[in-house]
């Protein structure tokens, strides 16, 4: 990767991973993965999207759970929207361990459910959602959400108590910006809570380019542990806390027991840290670089 610096530490040394491959649903391609020796970071070459044709992916109306673009509506009483909420536990501990209150912004709310999670915890949520169809059947549905993205005044500078990030860090292609824009919105000592995919867990090992975790296109960086945490430091941010945890592969249409099995299975290698959803929260502090 010639003449191409890592966006979070700035390294210039990268390595090709072999059986690794992320392929795009838009143009059906295979994009190579390519790590940073310095952090871990793992990034396509080239970009699967970029600023300029990322709207063309974001208006795609059906990706988001639980949202029927044909009736423009969020199934919120659906079987299917109920049992997504396990994807969100982590964040209701957080939130409550913390005692977390006050506004809260979620950038990339999707169909609401972190949303939905803080408002029954006394915070007071809104929500960051690209798309105009599901923005508007959010809205209709009584939520607090904009379309404009972080930079946009409507977001007041030093308001939020809280902002939360379920899987939309690894669609962002200029990290640091948009990491220092997130802080520049939270109050002195606010939280950001954050989820990505976890690329160095078992199951990618496993499914490699099968993996949901490559985003079919979507996802334009993979974290370690380290990478996230070395972005947000430089932001001005102190690490909290970090958990690794399993997405749900266990879907609706199997029985109960064999549910209950898969999700005993995960829960033990989400135990020994080798799980594939990473959790991280992070604390601002009052002086950019500032001792921590």
């Amino acid at each position: 990767m010639d003449n191409i610096a890592c966006p979070v530490c700035g390294g210039a040394a990268f390595k090709k991973l072999s059986f690794f491959s992320v392929p795009s649903r838009y143009d059906k391609k295979k994009y190579p993965l390519y790590k940073c020796h310095g952090c871990g970071l793992i990034r396509p070459r080239p970009l699967p999207y970029t600023e300029r044709t990322k709207y063309d992916i974001y208006d795609e109306e059906g990706l988001t759970k639980c949202y029927n673009p044909d009736v423009k509506k969020i199934d919120f009483e659906s079987r299917e929207y109920k049992d997504y909420f396990k994807n969100f536990r982590a964040y209701a501990r957080y939130i409550k361990d913390l005692g977390i209150k006050g506004r809260h912004l979620d950038i990339g709310c999707g169909s609401g459910h972190l949303m939905q999670i803080s408002r029954g915890m006394g915070l007071d949520p809104q929500g960051v959602e690209l798309n105009p169809g599901i923005a508007r059947a959010l809205c209709e549905a009584g939520f607090n959400v904009q379309t404009e993205e972080i930079a946009s005044p409507v977001y007041p500078a030093g308001s939020y108590a809280l902002v939360t990030m379920n899987h939309v860090l690894e669609h962002i292609d200029d990290l640091q910006p948009f990491v220092d824009r997130v802080r520049c919105l939270l109050k002195d000592d606010g939280y950001i809570i954050l989820g990505v995919p976890y690329i160095y867990g078992l199951m990618p090992r496993l499914l490699r380019t099968f993996w949901y975790g490559h985003g079919h296109g979507q996802h334009l960086n993979l974290f370690s542990v380290r990478s996230i945490k070395t972005l947000f430091e430089r932001a001005g941010f102190k690490l909290i806390m970090t958990e690794i945890g399993s997405l749900d592969y266990a879907p609706l249409f199997l029985p109960r027991r064999m549910r209950k099995f898969i999700d005993l299975f995960f829960a033990g290698i989400s135990g020994l840290k080798m799980g594939d959803n990473l959790f991280m929260v992070f604390k601002k502090i009052s002086a950019k670089g500032g001792p921590v």
